[in-house]
C-alpha cells in the first residue's frame, strides 16, 4: 500500500499535464534532440521514444518526483526505456543474422 507521504513526493498526473503545458518551444526542442541522441544507432525514432515516455507519465506508470524538473525527468525516463530496449534485444551476432 502506498502511504500519503510517498504520494506527496511525486507529481500527480494533473500536475504533470500542467507542467507540460507550460513548456516553452526551447524546452521541447531540447527534449526532442535528447531523444534523437538516445536513439542514435537504434531502430527507433527519437520522436517515438519521447512520445512513449510522456504517455507513460500521463498514464501514471511513471512518476515524476517533486523537485525534479520535467526536462530531467523526461530525459531519465527515455534513458530507462532505451536501456530496457537494449536488454531485450538478442546479443548473439549469429542470432541477429540468421533468419529461421
Amino acid at each position: 500500500m502506498i502511504t500519503t507521504e510517498k504520494i506527496s513526493n511525486v507529481l500527480s498526473v494533473e500536475e504533470f499535464k500542467e507542467s507540460l503545458g507550460l513548456f516553452s518551444e526551447v524546452q521541447w526542442i531540447k527534449l526532442g534532440k535528447s531523444a534523437e541522441y538516445l536513439c542514435w544507432g537504434l531502430g527507433i525514432e527519437g520522436s517515438d521514444l519521447l512520445h512513449v515516455a510522456i504517455c507513460k507519465a500521463l498514464e501514471g506508470k511513471r512518476k515524476c518526483p517533486r523537485g525534479v524538473s520535467i526536462e530531467v525527468f523526461g530525459y531519465r525516463a527515455m534513458e530507462s526505456l532505451v536501456s530496457a530496449y537494449l536488454k531485450k534485444r538478442p546479443h548473439d551476432p549469429i542470432q541477429l543474422t540468421v533468419q529461421p
